[in-house]
């Protein structure tokens, strides 16, 4: 009896997520049989939680490496805002692009020296710059909303636009774009040697330190 509870255990601390991710889709299944499991249906899911799905992607590498980052949404909305009016004011998209990347990659520096080389806590660091964020956000949109008109068009068929594979099946490019960093980020963790030391940084940071990983390094990038 107590072998098959130490087994539940295991079972529920491994796949716990799954498991509650499954019951979730039979339980919408039930509500809606005639509607919820067509592929349609799917395709729609994937491509509304992309953006989501991305930002999370990210921060499974924060998680990794044994930090958090409570400021992402806010960085991800920066970002987001730097990108629009760059394209407002008559910026290519590839630089639009090109200035979001780069808002993201300051904002992630910024946090990472906080915690690896002022060594503040994750957690009053990011919920700090969580703030500077969010009002560097209304500062740069002037508190205005910026509306899809403002946008080229071009960025908005590219979002609600698909690819057809065969037989007339459709894959949203929001999907297409995050299956693509969810396949990158897994091979980075799984198979570089990047991944391997952030790994063993989040296991146990002191011992890595000694093993010789750059630990300050890896947790500022």
């Amino acid at each position: 009896m107590q072998l098959n509870v130490e087994m539940l255990k295991t079972v529920f601390r491994k796949y716990g997520t799954f498991i509650g991710f499954l019951l979730i889709v039979v339980f919408f299944w039930m509500q809606r049989p005639d509607t919820f499991m067509t592929s349609r249906n799917w395709l729609n899911i994937t491509q509304q939680i992309s953006i989501l799905c991305v930002v999370s992607f990210t921060m499974t590498i924060v998680m990794v490496g044994g930090d958090f980052d409570l400021s992402v949404g806010s960085m991800a909305s920066l970002a987001g805002i730097v990108a629009s009016v760059l394209l407002q004011n008559g910026a290519s998209i590839w630089l639009a692009l090109g200035g979001a990347i780069v808002t993201g990659m300051l904002g992630g520096l910024m946090n990472g020296f906080l915690v690896a080389y002022l060594k503040l806590s994750a957690f009053v660091s990011t919920l700090g710059t969580l703030t500077i964020f969010g009002g560097l956000a209304l500062l740069t949109s002037d508190g205005k909303t910026i509306f899809g008109r403002a946008i080229p068009d071009s960025v908005g068929e590219f979002g609600r636009g698909s690819i057809t594979l065969w037989d007339g099946f459709e894959l949203p490019n929001l999907t297409m774009i995050a299956t693509v960093i969810f396949s990158f980020v897994g091979v980075i963790l799984k198979h570089s040697v990047f991944g391997r030391q952030l790994y063993a940084v989040g296991g146990n940071a002191e011992a890595s330190m000694l093993a010789g990983i750059p630990v300050s390094r890896l947790r500022l990038w």
